[in-house]
């Protein structure tokens, strides 16, 4: 029989099946805070010790009532209140496992080899009056599960295992405890006696309060509290944790932290998130030892103490997610040891530190999605040792020249319309390379069909011949596109025409001139030409162009739009994009009015929409438009960090982030309005 070091109870939900596990030390990991992911994957794991024989324990389906998304925020529905003796043997994967009632003292095992003897009557008593207390309330405690398996509410059920677990850790003095999805509004005052104790982690309860007893695990090294909703205080003995490195408070309300949290001297790791105090405890930069530093996702927190340049031990410093923070201390560039700097997603940050380049150590420093930083101290190119410099979702518009100091090994990420400038910067002799190659594609291109004399207007043949000769597959798509629009033609008279051909002509002439990358028009080109032709499959199954060749989505103009809405996309210069539109717009041959501008049809939906080229003009560089675009994908990048965070379920942060990109479509709707009329469209 495998012999227990510690002792760890965890709630797992899989497509409605919840049930509660014991877990050995030697399968325990470090858990991270609620990710839903991993809980939709989970599986219950067992020791066979504790396990009944697998003939005798009862199978459970997966209810079709409780989905793998289900609501994770919901309160569990209530039934009818049972007597204890209902909720002593609970129907699920626990029921072989624990058969005695919790509300009595328990006879003790036989003693295993090294186990101490079981825990004094004073906690065993303390342990039933506090279940006996939390079970009539058990199912009104929301704890961030959906503790309803679709046949009933098993609150009580886990409240019973999580007591039956802290008895264990008491009897057979457990190194490690894990409390999860715990249906009660406190702890019992006696979890301050498990003097082995070194990891306790809190997830997902509903606690209100946490015992004064807590200040008594003298020999507890890791302390993890997350997601508790109703937890807005710490016990002052919290600080007397004094063999204590590693403190998360993660995802809780918490209206301040101690004052005297710099006396907790042995911290090396503190995380915090979720709290409602704008700024840290003028103690914290006595914490002497402490690495790393993160405090994330608060719509509270603003500030950093002054002078946390004082905190020479810090190597990794993350700020993360906080929406009313504005500024970094100038003291910040003091952390001489610093490593790692994330600032990401703080959309109100405007500025750094101007001296940031101090940060001699720094390898990394994350900037993404701080949508209001413009510009860039001249400093960081200073930046000797640094490998990662993440710009995306920056307001940048347009890359610093001293980019090229940073080291040749520095991965820099940039959002895509700034990838050629990045190349320019970073390689010029590349980019001069690349630039010359697409000067040789443009002197080799197709010379307009509609500079051409004769009788023969159609130049699809030899269109088709350039482009097989540049890229085989891209030519065998834009034949079968072709074709599928000469058989639209027969059926419902809307062939090509002569009309089409110079918008043809510059369609094939950006594929031609243009390298495959995913970056660039030939790739968009080929995606385009296999999503607007309709496949069909011969009785062997095989693809094929069906009765004398496939019907085609569109027609050229659709092409042509596809082909000016990537340019503009990919455009940097916004006089150069305006332009672009402005040429369009005045082309006799799109046959563009006011209504078809706002209201163009979706050729693979079928849905009316605003011309795509216009829509990308107004969201990447109107000024207006940009703005409320860069909005929504802030938004929606915070969402995704809350879901990934567990504050927030997937469901929640996909239907936040739809609201916010409809909120954006809406202002660019009216915005295209206003441009209409500025331009002279009515």
């Amino acid at each position: 029989m495998r012999r227990w070091q510690s002792h760890r109870i965890s709630l797992h939900s899989f497509s409605g099946l919840h049930s509660l596990a014991l877990q050995p030390a030697d399968q325990a990991g470090c858990i991270s805070m609620f990710n839903i992911n991993r809980l939709l994957r989970s599986r219950p794991q067992t020791d066979n010790a504790d396990q009944a024989p697998a003939q005798d324990r009862p199978s459970r389906q997966p209810s079709p009532a409780q989905g793998l998304l289900s609501p994770l925020l919901a309160r569990p529905r209530r039934r009818e209140s049972r007597s204890p003796a209902d909720t002593s043997t609970p129907g699920n994967a626990a029921q072989g496992r624990f058969s005695r009632s919790p509300l009595h003292p328990l006879s003790q095992p036989a003693a295993r080899a090294g186990a101490s003897s079981a825990p004094t009557r004073s906690i065993e008593h303390d342990i039933d009056d506090w279940l006996a207390q939390s079970l009539p309330m058990a199912e009104r405690i929301p704890t961030g599960y959906n503790l309803h398996d679709g046949s009933r509410d098993t609150s009580r059920d886990v409240l019973q295992n999580a007591a039956e677990a802290i008895r264990r850790a008491a009897t057979r003095r457990r190194t490690e405890l894990l409390v999860d999805g715990l249906p009660a509004t406190r702890l019992p005052e006696s979890i301050g006696r498990l003097d082995a104790l070194q990891k306790l982690m809190l997830l997902h309860t509903g606690v209100q309060s946490l015992p004064d007893s807590l200040g008594q695990l003298s020999q507890l090294r890791h302390l993890q509290i997350g997601v508790a909703p109703e937890l807005k205080t710490l016990p002052p003995s919290l600080t007397r944790l004094s063999n204590l490195s590693t403190l998360q408070l993660t995802m809780i309300p918490l209206d301040e932290l101690p004052a005297d949290l710099g006396r907790m001297q042995g911290l090396r790791s503190l995380a915090l998130g979720g709290g409602h105090y704008a700024r840290l405890p003028a103690s914290i930069v006595e914490l002497s030892r402490l690495t790393g530093l993160r405090v994330s996702h608060s719509s509270h927190f603003r500030e950093l103490p002054e002078n946390i340049g004082l905190m020479q031990g810090l190597r990794s410093l993350e700020l993360a997610s906080n929406s009313k923070l504005e500024q970094l201390p100038g003291s910040l560039t003091q952390l001489h040891r610093l490593k790692k700097l994330d600032l990401s997603s703080n959309r109100r940050l405007a500025h750094l530190p101007e001296d940031i380049g101090q940060l001699r150590g720094l390898t990394e420093l994350s900037l993404k999605s701080c949508a209001a930083l413009r510009q860039l101290p001249d400093s960081v190119g200073d930046l000797a040792q640094l490998q990662l410099l993440d710009l995306r979702g920056t307001g940048l518009q347009t890359l610093p020249p001293w980019l090229a100091r940073l080291p040749a090994r520095c991965d820099i990420k940039v959002p895509d319309h700034l990838a050629d400038q990045l190349l320019q910067i970073r390689d010029p002799e590349r980019a001069q390379r690349a630039a010359q190659r697409l000067a040789d594609r443009r002197r080799h291109a197709p010379v307009p069909a509609a500079q051409q004399a004769g009788a023969s207007w159609n130049r699809v043949p030899e269109f088709t011949r350039v482009l097989r000769s540049v890229d085989a597959d891209l030519g065998e798509r834009f034949e079968k596109w072709t074709h599928g629009l000469t058989q639209n033609g027969r059926v419902f008279g809307a062939s090509i025409t002569s009309a089409d051909m110079p918008l043809l002509d510059q369609v094939v002439a950006e594929a031609i001139r243009s390298p495959g990358t995913e970056l660039e028009f030939r790739s968009t080109f080929g995606q385009f030409l296999n999503d607007h032709t309709v496949k069909t499959l011969n009785m062997d199954g095989m693809t094929q162009v069906g009765d004398g060749g496939p019907r085609v989505r569109g027609d050229v103009k659709t092409a042509f739009a596809e082909m000016l809405k990537h340019n503009i996309m990919h455009t940097q210069d916004q006089e150069t994009a305006l332009g672009l539109l402005q040429q369009a717009l005045q082309n006799s041959g799109l046959g563009l009015s006011r209504e078809m501008l706002l209201r163009s049809r979706n050729q693979l939906t079928g849905r009316a929409e605003m011309w795509p080229p216009l829509k990308a003009y107004i969201s990447m560089h109107d000024v207006e438009g940009k703005a409320a675009q860069d909005a929504a994908i802030t938004w929606a990048m915070a969402q995704l960090d809350e879901a990934h965070e567990g504050v927030i379920g997937e469901a929640e942060a996909k239907q936040e982030s739809e609201q916010a990109q409809a909120n954006a479509n809406h202002f660019i709707e009216r915005r295209a309005h206003v441009l209409l009329r500025e331009w002279g469209i009515h």
